[in-house]
């Protein structure tokens, strides 16, 4: 009787330990044994929560302030104008704009709020929204990669259950890389918990980012669903090991604005758009959001839209009609849902009419740290398969705008779910990612 091999499962929908990973056999599609030495050598015990989720708890609610002050004010007159409103800290972000920290303040922030709203200098007082993270080569657990290649392979659980993909339900990318394996001159921009730089899958695709949390040069992965997310845009492809990004030569610039509990706040994802547009990123990918509003926040990815950069977001893992923020900008980002290994709507993805497309999202294999592999679920990894599509796209017609990206994956990606909701809808937007038709040439007969 042939032993079953576990396989390495991260779930990001709840907690679960990482166990064990096995390898698909190529001819017939059967489970190969894996030495226990190699295997055991990169796994570890994990536990990891989804951070997609609406957060609760005190440590979820805004400590700080993001104040627009009118173009009249130079910097020594902002900090004698506020020092005695009982701020911790105030911070400039960009141009007029500041960080009010109310942390320590003896004074609750509603009331700090409404004495700044109350202040002729003011233009604007936002709350500082906290976010949340929302996940045919040589690579050995390629074949696991169902989303890029499905053929109705078998996947093999650790807790003894058998799951079997609906072929044909993947982003027909092993086509796709016929015409566009991604070049070096496109930078992507992860903007999440940042990325383990020596993993061996990934060490020679990132540049150098920046750690907004820390404010330091180190965007170094704490948490681990940057790593993940890094792995599934373009972790090193056709090396022998580990896993196929989609994204072959993109490179990959880490951006840290989620701490290792998965949270982070508007100031720093405001600061990192910024910057990552300013630092040439062709395409950012936020595999995050939170449930309020902000126009600092919108201006930012305003931002990035004219400057011809395509933005893409997670519509969150609730279930429910409400998509998340930033996603829900749909002007200038293109709103992510996930679709599961049989071309459904996933139960989880939130849904709504800002959807603009909706990418794999359940049990996709990626890049942990610590040089381990995973499988995540959630519109977090929907987000990122999205991102590494985006990048084959800007890599062979770098002259497109981000409007015309928008429309191409708009209206060449498959409909799949047209036999209930035909058209555009407010589950899978325009439809499931096809990678192949948005880059392969017109065929004229």
């Amino acid at each position: 009787m042939k032993r079953k091999n576990p396989i390495l499962i991260l779930s990001v929908l709840a907690v679960v330990s990482l166990l064990g990973l096995g390898l698909l056999g190529r001819t017939n599609h059967r489970v190969e044994k894996l030495r226990k030495s190699s295997l055991r050598a990169r796994i570890k015990s994990i536990s990891y929560v989804d951070s997609l989720k609406s957060p609760s708890g005190n440590d979820s609610e805004p400590q700080s302030l993001m104040v627009k002050l009118k173009p009249v004010l130079s910097g020594m007159d902002v900090k004698t104008l506020f020092q005695s409103t009982g701020f911790a800290e105030i911070e400039p972000l960009y141009d007029n704009v500041y960080r009010f920290q109310g942390k320590d303040s003896l004074v609750p922030l509603n009331d700090l709020m409404e004495q700044l709203r109350n202040n002729p200098a003011v233009e604007l007082v936002e709350k500082d929204v906290v976010v949340r993270a929302m996940e045919v080569p040589n690579d050995p657990y390629f074949l696991y990669q169902f989303y890029l290649y499905n053929h109705g392979q078998t996947l093999n659980l650790t807790d003894g259950t058998v799951v079997q993909p609906k072929s044909g339900a993947d982003i027909n990318v092993v086509d796709a890389w016929t015409f566009s394996k991604g070049s070096e001159e496109v930078k992507i921009g992860v903007l999440d918990s940042g990325a383990d730089y020596n993993h061996p899958d990934l060490r020679n695709k990132l540049d150098a980012g920046f750690n907004f949390v820390g404010n330091n040069a180190y965007p170094i992965d704490d948490n681990g669903h940057g790593t993940a997310m890094a792995g599934i845009i373009g972790a090193s492809t056709n090396n022998g090991q580990g896993v196929a990004g989609i994204c072959w030569n993109c490179r990959l610039i880490p951006y840290k604005v989620l701490g290792a509990d998965g949270k982070g706040n508007y100031s720093n994802l405001v600061l990192a758009i910024r910057r990552a547009v300013d630092e040439g990123c062709k395409v950012i990918n936020m595999s995050l959001g939170a449930d309020e509003p902000s126009i600092i926040l919108e201006d930012a990815l305003k931002y990035a839209y004219e400057k011809d950069v395509v933005i893409l977001a997670a519509t969150g893992n609730e279930g429910k009609g409400s998509v998340c923020y930033p996603a829900r900008y749909s002007s200038y980002v293109l709103a992510v849902a996930a679709t599961d290994e049989n071309d459904l709507h996933a139960s989880f993805s939130n849904h709504g009419p800002e959807v603009a497309v909706a990418a794999p999202g359940h049990m996709i294999m990626t890049t942990f740290p610590n040089g381990q592999y995973a499988l995540v679920t959630g519109t977090s990894p929907a987000t990122a398969v999205a991102s590494g599509v985006v990048g084959l796209i800007r890599s062979l017609k770098p002259f497109l705008t981000a409007e015309e990206i928008f429309k191409i994956l708009k209206y060449g990606s498959d409909d799949v779910n047209k036999a209930l909701f035909p058209g555009i809808d407010i589950y899978l937007g325009w439809g499931r990612l096809n990678a192949n038709t948005y880059v392969a040439p017109i065929k004229v007969e």
